[in-house]
Order: structure tokens, then C-alpha cells, then sequence
């Protein structure tokens, strides 16, 4: 017993004298961020690698390792690699870092650069804020499109004359800067030293980790972890990108020389508004001055860029359509894109999506809205085209006020309305309708922006989009804060409290009355008593309902299942409804996963706007519906891609509907015209449903990496390339 006792003894102290050792085998991985110190923009650089930073800490509970990060200079990155002093080295992309033999990226994009100019540290002449000093300036880029795109735009809103010299390495170009070659570069920042001055920062660009080949099972470990956290975790990288990214957007968006200009010299701006919609336009009583969100928002320009606005009341649509048309106004805020407007007039980008909510009978659904008559208040210049758009089978009816559409639904005039929200929170007459419903999963957003002027200095509008763009989203939310608590006036308490209202002035009345019919009045005061408690009991009920649709502001928080602007499924449902599909697929099932990316979409974007994008999104995701309404996952869960998962469907039919798919999204229109995109793919095929969706996935997003590399518009299966 006294050996068993012993042995016991000796093998736990052996075992709790391993604890250390196996602790000390958790791996620590020690990241060189690649950060040069010639940027001005410090802050906006700390920004991008706290986001690298917390994308780290996300897969890292994947891969279970430590990590240290810390400043490398550039020309000491890829020594400190090769030597092993740093396991990884961010950020790089493949395109841009030096190329060789020995140098492994990660695949796709998991941290951010700052794409800037920068010109020879003793080249004092050159100067971003004045364009003389930019004429003839020869400018080194990689030839990398996405690089070409981003300059271009500031070349064309700076209104430089510069001449752009691309190279197929940085080496090469840096080495021509300090020759004196060229005189400025534009560069990630990965390539920088001190022997060069920053100028001006264009954009964020996406990068990736490299590392040495000897440490590819390191790098597979990463990989991996990317897309289990993209797959498992959706919605980190949202989150990250809003607490890290934007504030770095906002900060590189600046007033152009003109813009400059153009603002000091500008004459007051007449704005052209339609009263009586709180929160968004309405007059105060007391003083006739116009207030609400949009007036706010143009007064948060105002303080920026240094316009004057006046605001000039219009009795409905038309007249500020005419006023437009006569040139008596200079802009028309709150109206969609797509209004018809004067030839030569013009739309800011967006500047706030509108939600509108369904508003039916009890017990009606959207699809019973479907080919009906749809009620619309006019409230912004548009609506009306918009919903056509929307619901073509459908009739569009106008009423002046959302009440009036209200009551149209109630009293069946129309099938259904639909209102804006925010006009829905600001006045709970709902309350006093209880045999409608509002349907906030069925809400629509109309992208809003500010029409132009025809007659307005062309420098107005880009102006106005810089300023739209610097308006961050603390101050959006306390313009709106501000506008949804209305101002008490009789008007208000009139509409808000009909029911109180008019209890106070029968009991007036009662009482006035009382000393006239007294003998009279006794009689019947058992009855008015029973009607007196029967409204009190209306008013509790009515109240009751105020505090219920108070509560229903919580929508806005609220993440549906349906990505909104094509229809399909979102990104985490998507990654959800697909691997359930693969999970109860039997042996003899089989399922072909597809990854589409649409090609030259950010081009379109940038050159003709993000409505004339969204145009192009739905029409390609209607698309996808209408080919392979079998699927059993297809949704988009990026900008411009999109997946499908199909079970039991043979290759020659997967292939005969692929054909099809890039057959007619060569011939989407947007715009009035012909968008110009096509759509590359990637697919595989997966037998006897035994292998992870985690492994398809990433099997599918190669062959879809393949066709981009290549000459696109194509679809590569299981290896194989087809063109149609």
C-alpha cells in the first residue's frame, strides 16, 4: 500500500511539474506592424493598427496564441522577417510588397493600409493645397487598378496636370524618387523612410500579413482562423471597421482648393422646403423659422464650409419642382435620386436613408400588398417615383399628410401605405386606430440626398458631397435626438392627445352648462357619468398603446434576417442556412457551393454613384432567384458578392444556369444604360456531404481568386475554366 501511496505521490509531482513546460509551449507570435514615422496623420495610422490589433484578438482565441505587436520601420521589415526577429509582418499586400522567392501572404484582406502621396524630404515646392505647384508633377504608382482609381478621383477634384508613371515594384520607384526621376510617389506607407515628406493621404487600402515560407503551417493556422471567425463571427469586422475605420475616413475627406474658394465667395443659398412634417421640416408657430433634421443638417454644413443658407417655404412638391425649373432656388433638400429634376440639375450622395413602414389592416401581409393600391404622403420629392420602381404592378396613390394614409388603410381606400418613421414616433395617432398594424419588418429605406440647381455653380456639388462626408454619425444622431422630442403647442397637444382634448372641452362645457340645465343635467347625470368613464377607459387604452409604439423605436437596432437592398439572405444567415443545408445532406446527396464577385462594379460606383450601384445589385440579385430558385442558401455577404449552395443539382444544369447568369448580367441596366459589368465565379462541387463547409467555402473562394487573376468574366469548377 506505502508503494502505491508513493507512486501516486511521484506521478503527481511530475505531472504538476510539467504545467510550466506545457504552458510555455502556448506559442507567442510577435507581429512587426510596419509603421513609418514621416506621416503628419499620426492618429489616423494609431487608428489603423488598433483595428489590426483587434482583429488579432479575434483570431487569436482561435489559434490560442500570444501575440506581441510592435513598430518595425519599413527598410527593416523584411531583414527582421528573414532573420526571425518578427513571425509576421503587417500591413503588406502581395501586390505591393517587394517580390521573391520565400514570401507567403495570408488570403484575403485582414488589416488596413493609408494609401498617401509622398514627395523627396528636401522638395519643399510642391504643395497639395495649391495646383499650381502640382502642374507637371510626375507621380511614381504601382500599377495596381484599385491604386489608379483612388488617384484619379482627387486628380480630377483637385484639378491637377500631373503625370502618372506606374512601376511593377516599389524598389524601383522609391529608388527613382531619391534620384530625382520622379518627384513624388504615391505608396501604402510600407515603403517610406525619412528621406521623403508626406503631402496628402487618398484613401485606406486593404492589406494582408506575409511571413517567410518556412512558416506556412503559421500562416495555414492563420488562414483558417480568418475564415471560421468570418464564418462563425460576421459581424467583428462591421464592428471593428465602424470603431476604427470611419473616424480614419473622415479625417482624410478635405476641402479641395476650389472648394475653398468657391465657399468664400458663394452668395447665400436659397433652400427650398415643404412644411408641416415634423421632425423633418416644419415652421415654428411663434417665429416662422424653419426647423427640423434637415435644417439642422445644412446648418451643420453651414459651420463647416462656411455657406449661408435661406430657406424658402413651398405649398407642395410641384411648386418646389417649379421653382427648381424657374431657377428661384438654388437647392431642394430630403429628395430621392431618381426625381425628375430640370435638364442639368444634379443629387448630392446620399444623405440619409429614409425608413418607411408598412402600414396595413390586421391580418394583411406584404405579399397580400402585391399588385394593389399603395398610399404614400408627400412628404420628399420622389417618393412616389421610387415606389413605382419598387412595386410596378402596383398603383401609387398620394395623400398630403401620413394620418391621411393612416385613414385611408383603415377605412379601405387602399390596400396598404407606407409612412415614414419617423413621423410615425413623432405623432402616436396610431393609438386611436386599433384595427391597424405597422409592419417594421417590411420597411423600406429611400436613399435621400439634396438636389442641385441647374443654374448653381458647378463647384457646389462636389463641395456639398465633402461636407455630406464629414458629417460623422455622433452628429447625424444628435440632429436626430434634437428633432424627436416635439415642441409643445397647441397643435401638438391637439394631435397627440385628440381624445383628452376634446374630454376637456365637454367637461367645459358640462360645467358651463351645469347652472342653466341643472334639473335637466342631474337626469342625465347617471348617463354622461357611464359615457364620461367609457372615453376614460379609450384614453388608458389609447395611452397603453402610445408606450407600446415608444418601445417599437427599438427597431432601428434590429438586424433582420433579409439583406434589404437585394431581397437574398444576409451574410450570417447565409453562412447559417448553408452549413444546415451540408449537415442534412445523406450520402447519396451532393452540393455545388458558387462565390460570385461582380466585375468592374467599384468602377461603376465611383464613377456614376452608389444609387446607379444599387440599381445594379438588385437587378443581379434578382437575377440569381429567378436562375436558381432551388437553392438552398443564396444570399450577398459583401459588397459585390454573392453565394449559393445547390443540393442534388447535376453539373450540365448548374452549368446551363451559370451560362445564363453571366449572359444576362452583361445586359443590366442602370442608369438608363447599359452598366457595363460581368461576373466572375467560382465554384465546387462536394459528394456524399462528409466535409466541412468551412473547407468548401474556402475551396470555392480560390477557384473564384483564380478567375479574378485571370481575365475575369469566366467561371472556374472544380479547377477547370469556362468562359461563356
Amino acid at each position: 500500500m506505502r508503494r502505491i501511496f508513493l507512486c501516486m505521490a511521484l506521478f503527481l509531482a511530475f505531472f504538476y511539474a510539467l504545467i510550466p513546460f506545457a504552458e510555455a509551449e502556448r506559442q507567442t507570435i510577435n507581429i512587426g506592424f510596419v509603421q513609418n514615422t514621416v506621416d503628419e496623420t499620426v492618429e489616423s495610422r494609431k487608428l489603423l493598427r488598433a483595428y489590426t490589433a483587434s482583429y488579432l484578438d479575434e483570431i487569436t482565441r482561435k489559434t490560442k496564441w500570444r501575440y506581441a505587436i510592435k513598430d518595425i520601420p519599413p527598410e527593416d521589415a523584411k531583414r527582421m522577417l528573414e532573420e526571425g526577429s518578427v513571425d509576421f509582418i503587417v500591413p503588406v499586400t502581395e501586390s505591393s510588397a517587394a517580390r521573391g522567392d520565400g514570401f507567403i501572404f495570408s488570403s484575403g484582406f485582414s488589416s488596413y493600409g493609408l494609401l498617401s502621396l509622398y514627395t523627396g524630404k528636401d522638395n519643399t515646392a510642391l504643395d497639395v493645397e495649391d495646383k499650381k505647384t502640382m502642374q507637371g508633377c510626375r507621380i511614381g504608382m504601382l500599377d495596381i487598378e484599385d491604386y489608379k482609381i483612388k488617384f484619379s478621383y482627387i486628380v480630377k477634384k483637385s484639378e491637377w496636370d500631373v503625370r502618372q508613371i506606374f512601376y511593377p515594384d516599389s524598389e524601383q520607384m522609391m529608388k527613382d524618387l531619391r534620384a530625382g526621376v520622379i518627384d513624388a510617389v504615391l505608396d501604402d506607407g510600407s515603403h517610406i523612410i525619412d528621406n521623403e515628406r508626406w503631402l496628402l493621404d487618398i484613401d485606406v487600402v486593404q492589406q494582408q500579413f506575409m511571413t517567410v515560407s518556412d512558416k506556412r503551417s503559421l500562416m495555414d493556422e492563420m488562414n483558417n482562423a480568418i475564415l471560421d471567425s468570418e464564418i462563425l463571427n460576421p459581424s467583428f469586422e462591421t464592428e471593428i471597421e465602424k470603431e476604427y475605420l470611419d473616424p480614419v475616413l473622415r479625417h482624410i475627406v478635405r476641402y479641395t482648393e476650389n472648394d475653398r474658394a468657391y465657399a468664400e465667395e458663394a452668395p447665400t443659398l436659397r433652400v427650398v422646403f415643404m412644411p408641416y412634417v415634423p421632425p423633418l421640416f416644419d415652421l415654428r408657430f411663434e417665429k416662422g423659422e424653419p426647423w427640423g433634421i434637415y435644417v439642422d443638417l445644412l446648418k451643420t454644413i453651414s459651420r463647416d464650409t462656411g455657406l449661408r443658407f435661406e430657406f424658402i417655404e413651398a405649398k407642395d412638391e410641384d411648386e418646389a419642382d417649379r421653382m427648381m425649373r424657374d431657377g428661384e432656388v438654388d437647392l431642394i433638400p430630403a429628395v430621392y435620386q431618381n426625381f425628375r429634376v430640370p435638364e442639368g440639375a444634379a443629387f448630392t450622395n446620399t444623405a440619409r436613408n429614409e425608413a418607411f413602414v408598412l402600414v396595413v389592416r390586421r391580418g394583411i401581409s406584404l405579399e397580400d400588398c402585391a399588385g394593389g393600391m399603395i398610399a404614400v404622403p408627400r412628404i420628399f420629392p420622389g417618393v412616389v417615383d421610387f415606389m413605382k420602381q419598387r412595386f410596378p404592378d402596383s398603383e401609387i396613390v398620394e395623400y398630403n399628410l401620413a394620418s391621411d394614409c393612416m385613414k385611408a388603410v383603415e377605412f379601405g381606400d387602399v390596400t396598404c401605405a407606407f409612412v415614414p418613421a419617423a413621423l410615425i414616433h413623432y405623432y402616436s395617432s396610431t393609438a386611436l386606430r386599433p384595427d391597424i398594424d405597422m409592419i417594421y419588418s417590411a420597411r423600406i429605406k429611400v436613399p435621400v440626398g439634396i438636389g442641385v440647381s441647374p443654374y448653381a455653380d458647378r463647384r457646389l456639388l462636389p463641395l456639398l458631397n465633402t461636407a455630406l462626408l464629414r458629417v460623422s454619425p455622433e452628429q447625424m444622431e444628435h440632429i436626430i435626438e434634437k428633432n424627436s422630442e416635439p415642441e409643445v403647442s397647441v397643435r401638438y397637444i391637439v394631435q397627440k392627445y385628440p381624445i383628452s382634448v376634446t374630454l376637456v372641452v365637454m367637461i367645459f362645457s358640462f360645467l358651463l352648462g351645469l347652472g342653466v340645465f341643472i334639473l335637466y343635467r342631474a337626469k342625465e347625470e347617471k348617463k354622461q357619468n357611464a359615457v364620461l368613464r367609457e372615453k376614460n377607459r379609450a384614453m388608458e387604452e389609447a395611452l397603453a398603446r402610445i408606450r407600446s409604439l415608444k418601445e417599437a423605436r427599438d427597431y432601428y437596432k434590429q438586424d433582420a434576417e433579409t439583406d434589404k437592398l437585394t431581397g437574398l439572405l444576409n451574410k450570417g444567415t447565409l453562412h447559417e442556412e448553408a452549413k444546415k443545408a451540408l449537415s442534412e445532406m445523406s450520402k447519396k446527396d451532393s452540393a455545388i457551393l458558387f462565390i460570385t464577385d461582380l466585375d468592374h462594379f467599384k468602377e461603376l460606383n465611383d464613377s456614376e454613384g452608389h444609387q446607379c450601384g444599387d440599381e445594379v445589385l438588385a437587378a443581379y440579385a434578382g437575377l440569381l432567384g429567378e436562375i436558381f430558385p432551388q437553392a438552398k442558401a443564396l444570399g450577398r455577404f459583401g459588397g459585390d458578392e454573392f453565394m449559393g449552395l445547390l443540393v442534388n443539382m447535376t453539373r450540365e444544369e448548374f452549368l446551363a444556369g451559370i451560362k445564363r447568369l453571366m449572359t444576362e448580367t452583361r445586359k443590366i441596366i442602370a442608369g438608363g444604360k447599359n452598366a457595363g459589368v460581368s461576373v466572375s465565379i467560382g465554384a465546387v462541387e462536394a459528394l456524399h456531404g462528409h466535409r466541412r463547409y468551412s473547407e468548401i467555402f474556402n475551396e470555392a473562394d480560390q477557384e473564384l481568386y483564380a478567375v479574378k487573376n485571370s481575365t475575369r468574366d469566366a467561371l472556374s469548377f472544380d479547377g477547370k475554366m469556362y468562359r461563356f
